[in-house]
């Protein structure tokens, strides 16, 4: 009789149990990233009253005999799907669409979070809402790239003055026309930097000398007007072969040449690659410079992300430089994480470690900037979940009622 007062308590707590899942996802079911958990039932401890028996000669097997002594909780899971993308046009929100977390520390600690719901801090560091630290990798300053393999940092944008960047390279690509009479010329113009951010027209003017053969004069004028004649002591002479390809030079050296007030400074001029070459076709003159580098120092002008991950600076002066990549990671077991508070989830022995990589590459999903993951709560699961639990409760102490009342008939059996 006893039994079933005991299975019954174990009933009660089991089904509280559950409900107290299903009342925790209603709750968060506008909090984004959040993951829905699961209560899981197991049975508990069942009393053989009888073993079973072997089959004999003279009689059949007999089957154990076991009474079970309630329920339990025997797991609480968490589902891990895909939440709704939610858009917000906020330039910090972001929301993974595919697998992996964002990794943030915080006071020492790596977690984990599907919670893009990030900001700028006072010193240009990408944080959580809750002032965790966003981690990623910051670009090479040489070669523009990161090396996942090493371990993320902390994300920052420099907020202090773009440094001016002299010009070294400029290439020109384009034709000059074969028809064009001994004595005419073909000119082209392009924007360049000195040392000190200062911009400067630089004009290239090639003068037909003869059948296939063309000299470089170049000039850079200043912003009040002033010319500089910057062409080598020994004036370039270009030479095209009989099908109008360029033959020599496939480029012209500027040493030590000084523009302005800046520091002197080398630039080449590129005449013939792979990609971009002087022709000498019978076709229109049209020569430009696809490709300078150099640039005036500017302001932070504002920040936005890519699919990627890459954290993109613009400048005031039109340029835009990728300073870093967010970091996504993944782990072995999900659900041996443990939640710490914040939408942010800690990692264990039980989930293994981190295994980091960059937004869209092997197995982490992409980066939907200007949006957020919502909660991945199903309102009609949780409430079909809440009947059930209130039913099973209901049902555990109708049993402790009936059973009460068994032992008051038993009691009083002697008046």
């Amino acid at each position: 009789m006893l039994r079933s007062l005991y299975a019954s308590i174990s009933g009660l707590r089991s089904h509280q149990m559950m409900m107290d899942v299903t009342a925790n996802n209603i709750a968060n079911v506008n909090t984004q990233g959040f993951k829905a958990g699961r209560a899981l039932f197991a049975d508990a401890l069942s009393q053989t009253v009888r073993g079973g028996g072997v089959p004999t000669d003279a009689n059949g097997s007999i089957n154990p005999l076991q009474i079970g002594l309630g329920s339990r909780v025997a797991a609480v899971t968490t589902n891990f799907n895909q939440g709704a993308l939610q858009l917000t046009g906020r330039v910090t929100d972001l929301a993974i669409q595919g697998n992996g977390f964002f990794v943030v520390e915080r006071s020492g600690t790596r977690l984990l979070t599907r919670d893009g719901a990030f900001n700028w801090d006072s010193q240009g560091q990408l944080v959580t809402a809750g002032g965790a630290r966003v981690l990623g990798w910051t670009t090479d300053p040489v070669t523009g790239g990161v090396n996942p393999s090493t371990v993320p940092g902390f994300i920052s944008v420099p907020t202090s003055l773009l440094e001016p960047e002299a010009t070294t390279r400029v290439v020109l690509d384009g034709n000059m026309s074969a028809g064009t009479l001994t004595g005419d010329f073909v000119a082209s113009s392009g924007t360049v930097h000195d040392s000190i951010g200062t911009a400067f027209d630089l004009a290239v003017t090639f003068t037909k000398t003869g059948t296939g053969t063309w000299t470089a004069a170049i000039k850079a004028t200043a912003p009040d007007g002033t010319v500089n004649d910057i062409t080598p002591a020994v004036a370039p002479t270009l030479v095209f072969n009989a099908v109008g390809a360029l033959v020599s030079p496939t480029s012209i050296a500027l040493t030590g040449i000084t523009l302005g007030t800046g520091a002197p400074q080398d630039i080449t001029l590129e005449l013939g690659d792979a990609q971009h070459a002087i022709t000498q076709y019978d076709q229109v003159s049209s020569i430009d410079m696809p490709i300078r580098d150099g640039s005036a120092g500017a302001e932070l002008s504002s920040v936005n992300f890519g699919s990627d991950g890459s954290v993109n600076a613009q400048y005031t002066n039109g340029d835009s430089k990728v300073v870093g990549m967010l970091a996504l990671a993944s782990v072995t077991n999900p659900e041996g994480m443990l939640k710490a508070a914040d939408n942010l989830w800690e990692m264990t022995l039980t989930s293994g470690d981190a295994a980091y990589g960059l937004a869209g590459t092997e197995q982490f999903g992409v980066v939907a900037p200007g949006a957020l993951e919502g909660s991945n709560v199903d309102l009609a699961t949780e409430f079909t979940n809440l009947v059930l639990a209130q039913r099973g409760f209901q049902a555990n102490t109708r049993v402790i009622t009936t059973s009460d009342e068994m032992l008051a008939d038993l009691v009083n059996v002697k008046r």
